[in-house]
C-alpha cells in the first residue's frame, strides 16, 4: 500500500510546491535582496510555511477525530477514519488549488522539484509526526495506572488562549513582557502562516469548547455566542479609539497660514508670480499609497526646489498614507533649497524614491492580520474593551516602525496639529487627510489648519471634534485608510471647546453642546475616493486671498495622482486612439437583481471620484475666465507634458506657465 501512498503524496505536492517555491521563497528573496534586508528570513518563512501547513492538517485531523468520537455517535469506523484523514489534507489541497490556478504567473523555472523534495521529507517523517500529534493533541485519557497520559483538552485549550493573549498585549516595540515586537514576528511569519496558525488556534478552541460542553452539560458555545452578541449590540467592548496626542498646538486658518507660508519661501524673490502646487491623492489601498509617495518623491529627486512649492496635499485612504509618508520624509530629510537642478526625464538621484519605496515595501498587512485573528477576535467575546487588542494599531505601528528604520527619525508618531511648514522645514506640505463619519455620512478632514468656515460647507474639520489636541500623523492617515472589513471603524468622543471669559481672562472651556458625543469614522473613500472636493474648497479659499490682497501674486497648479492607467497605457499595440471603457450589458435574473443594489453602491463610489475631479477642473477654468491677471491659453500637449512644465517652473528651470489643472497618473514605466 505504501507505494500508492507515496505516489499520491508526490502528485499532490507537485501542485503545492509552485506556491511555496515562488511566492514564499523566490519572490520574497528578490524583494529582500533588493532592499538589503536579511535574506535568511525568507528561508525561515519557507520552513514555517511548510510547518504551519502540516500543523493545520494535523490539528484538523485530530479535532475531527475527537468530534466524531464524542457522545457515542453512530459513525461507521471506516467513514470516521476517512473523514478525519481527508480533513488533514485540506490545507495542502487548498494551497495546491490556489497556486495551481496561478501557475501562469510563476517566475521560477522548475518549482516542482523543490515541492516534491519537501513532500518526500514529510512522507518519510509522517509516522513519527503522527505519533507526536497523537500524544499532544488527543483528549485526556486515563491509563491503566490511573494517570493522565498528556495535556488533553483543557491543557491545550489553556495553552492556545495564553499564547494568543501573549501576542495580543503588544505595544509598538514590545510584546507583553518580552523584548521583541509583534510587528517583527508577524512580518517574519507572513500572511499565509498567520492565517494557518490562527486556524489552528480557533479550531482547537472551538473543538475544546464543544467537548467540554458535552462533558459538563453546559452550553459553552451558545454562552460565548450570546455574550459576543450582547456586548457588540450594546458596544460594551468597542476597542477601536482613534489615538490622541498629549501635546497642544496652535492652529491657524487657511488664509493666514497661506500668507505665512508664502512669505517664508526661500525662493520667493525668484518669481514675480509664485507657482503654488496643490496635490490630490486618490485612494486604492497600499498600491495608492505607493503611487502617491513614489510619485512625489520622484518629483523631488528630479527637481528638489519643487518641494518648497507644494502648499497642500489632499489624500484619501491609501493616498492619505502615501501623502503622510512623503510629508514626513520632507521633515526627516529636508531637500537642499539651493539645489537648482531640475530634470524630470532622468533624475541623477533616487534618494527619496528609494527611501519611501523601502518604507512601503515592508509587509504592513501581517501586523494588522495577526492582531485581527488573535486579540481583536478574543475581544468580541469580552464584555469590556482592551485597547491593546485593536487591530488598527498593527497598521499604524508598522508604518511608524518602518519609517523609523529607514529615516532614523520617528516623524509619523508626531502630532498632526503641529506638523506644518516653517523656516527650518520649508518643504513640509500641509496635509488634508479625509475620512467619513458613519452617523451622518459627512466628510471629515484631518489637518493642522482650521478651516471650518462657510467656504467648506461640505465637510467638517477634526478641530470641531478635538480642537486642542490632535492625533498622531500615522493615526490620522490610518483613520482615512480604514479599509472595509480589514480595518475596523474608529471612534472618538468629542472634546470640543469654545472661548469664554473665566475670572476676567479669555480661555478655552468645554463646549457642553458637543462634548461627549461618540462618533465612528471609516475609510474616506466611502464619501469620495479622489481627494478632489477638499482640494476644490482649498483652491477657492486661495483665490479669495488673491482677490483681497492684490500684492500677493501666485499661480496655482493642481496635480492629481490617480490609481488607474494613463491614456498611453490603454492604447492599442499598433497605436491609435486610447481605448474607451464601455459599460457592460445588464444581465437579468434573481441573483443579478439582488446584486444590482450592491453594484450600484460601489459603482457610484467610483463615479463620484470622477465627478469630483471634473468639478475641480471646471472651477479652474471658471476662475481663469474671471480674473484678468490669470492668462488662459489653448492647452496643447498631454496633461503629463503640462505638469512637467509646471514642475520645471516651480524648480526655476522653465518659463511661467498659465494656470491649469493637470493630472498625472503614475504607472509602471512613469
Amino acid at each position: 500500500m505504501w507505494p500508492v501512498t507515496i505516489v499520491i503524496a508526490l502528485l499532490t505536492l507537485c501542485f503545492l510546491v509552485p506556491g511555496l517555491a515562488s511566492i514564499q521563497t523566490v519572490e520574497a528573496l528578490l524583494g529582500y535582496v533588493r532592499f538589503g534586508a536579511a535574506v535568511e528570513i525568507v528561508w525561515i518563512r519557507y520552513i514555517i510555511t511548510l510547518g504551519s501547513t502540516i500543523l493545520l492538517g494535523a490539528v484538523l485531523r485530530s479535532c475531527s477525530r475527537r468530534l466524531l468520537s464524542i457522545g457515542g455517535q453512530s459513525v461507521p469506523p471506516s467513514l470516521a477514519i476517512w473523514l478525519s484523514r481527508s480533513s488533514g489534507y485540506l490545507p495542502l489541497a487548498a494551497i495546491a488549488f490556489g497556486f495551481f490556478s496561478l501557475r501562469g504567473e510563476l517566475s521560477v523555472a522548475n518549482p516542482f522539484g523543490v515541492m516534491a523534495a519537501g513532500l518526500l521529507i514529510v512522507y518519510l517523517l509522517q509516522d513519527r509526526f503522527q505519533l507526536l500529534t497523537r500524544w499532544f493533541l488527543r483528549p485526556n485519557k486515563v491509563g491503566s495506572r490511573g494517570s493522565k497520559s498528556n495535556f488533553g483538552t483543557v491543557g491545550w485549550f489553556t495553552t492556545f488562549v495564553l499564547v494568543a493573549l501573549l501576542f495580543a498585549f503588544s505595544e509598538r516595540d514590545a510584546t507583553a513582557l518580552l523584548p521583541f515586537s509583534l510587528i517583527q514576528v508577524s512580518q517574519t511569519l507572513g500572511p499565509i502562516n498567520i492565517l494557518f496558525l490562527a486556524c489552528c488556534l480557533w479550531t482547537e478552541i472551538a473543538t475544546s469548547l464543544v467537548i467540554l460542553s458535552r462533558k459538563t452539560r453546559i452550553p459553552l458555545v451558545g454562552a460565548v455566542a450570546c455574550v459576543a452578541i450582547i456586548t457588540n449590540v450594546f458596544a460594551l467592548n468597542d476597542n477601536h479609539p482613534i489615538r490622541r496626542n498629549d501635546e497642544s498646538n496652535r492652529t491657524d486658518d487657511v488664509q493666514p497660514a497661506f500668507g505665512k507660508w508664502l512669505g517664508s519661501r526661500p525662493d520667493r524673490k525668484d518669481f514675480p508670480s509664485y507657482p503654488v502646487l496643490l496635490v490630490s491623492a486618490e485612494g486604492g489601498g497600499i498600491r495608492a499609497a505607493y503611487f502617491t509617495a513614489v510619485t512625489l518623491a520622484r518629483i523631488v529627486d528630479s527637481c528638489p526646489r519643487s518641494a518648497n512649492h507644494i502648499f497642500a496635499i489632499s489624500g484619501v485612504s491609501g493616498g492619505a498614507i502615501g501623502a503622510a509618508i512623503f510629508a514626513a520624509a520632507m521633515k526627516a530629510r529636508p531637500p537642499d533649497p539651493s539645489d537648482a537642478r531640475c530634470d524630470l526625464q532622468s533624475a541623477r538621484s533616487h534618494r527619496y524614491e528609494d527611501a519611501v519605496s523601502e518604507v512601503l515595501s515592508d509587509d504592513h498587512l501581517s501586523p494588522l492580520l495577526i492582531r485581527m485573528l488573535t486579540g481583536d477576535a478574543f475581544q468580541q467575546a469580552l464584555p469590556f474593551s482592551i485597547t491593546n487588542f485593536d487591530r488598527q494599531l498593527g497598521l499604524e505601528f508598522s508604518l511608524e516602525r518602518s519609517f523609523l528604520r529607514v529615516f532614523k527619525k520617528d516623524v509619523l508618531s508626531e502630532p498632526l496639529y503641529g506638523f506644518a511648514p516653517s523656516v527650518q522645514f520649508p518643504s513640509i506640505p500641509f496635509l488634508f487627510l479625509n475620512t467619513t463619519r458613519v452617523e451622518d455620512g459627512l466628510r471629515v478632514t484631518f489637518s493642522p489648519l482650521y478651516f471650518r468656515t462657510e467656504q467648506y460647507g461640505g465637510a467638517d474639520d477634526w478641530h470641531a471634534v478635538d480642537y486642542l489636541l490632535g492625533p498622531p500623523i500615522s493615526a490620522a492617515a490610518g483613520t482615512s485608510a480604514r479599509f472595509p472589513l480589514i480595518s475596523p471603524p474608529g471612534y472618538f468622543v468629542s472634546r470640543t471647546v469654545k472661548q469664554a471669559v473665566v475670572d476676567g481672562q479669555q480661555t478655552w472651556v468645554p463646549d457642553t453642546a458637543f462634548v461627549g458625543k461618540k462618533n465612528r469614522y471609516v475609510d474616506g473613500g466611502y464619501f469620495d475616493n479622489s481627494g478632489a472636493p477638499t482640494l476644490l474648497e482649498l483652491y477657492r479659499e486661495l483665490n479669495q486671498v488673491r482677490g483681497i490682497r492684490e500684492d500677493v501674486k501666485f499661480y496655482t497648479h493642481i496635480l492629481h495622482i490617480g490609481n488607474y492607467p494613463t491614456c498611453e497605457d490603454t492604447k492599442k499595440p499598433s497605436g491609435g486612439a486610447c481605448k474607451i471603457m464601455s459599460v457592460e450589458s445588464a444581465r437579468s435574473g434573481l441573483i443579478t437583481d439582488l446584486e444590482s443594489v450592491y453594484d450600484a453602491i460601489f459603482n457610484v463610489r467610483s463615479t463620484r471620484a470622477d465627478y469630483g475631479l471634473k468639478q475641480l477642473f471646471n472651477e479652474v477654468l471658471r476662475v481663469a475666465s474671471v480674473h484678468a491677471n490669470i492668462e488662459m491659453t489653448d492647452h496643447s500637449g498631454t496633461d503629463k507634458q503640462y505638469m512637467e512644465r509646471a514642475l520645471r517652473q516651480a524648480g526655476g528651470a522653465d518659463e511661467e506657465v498659465p494656470q491649469y489643472a493637470g493630472f498625472l497618473f503614475p504607472h509602471s514605466d512613469a
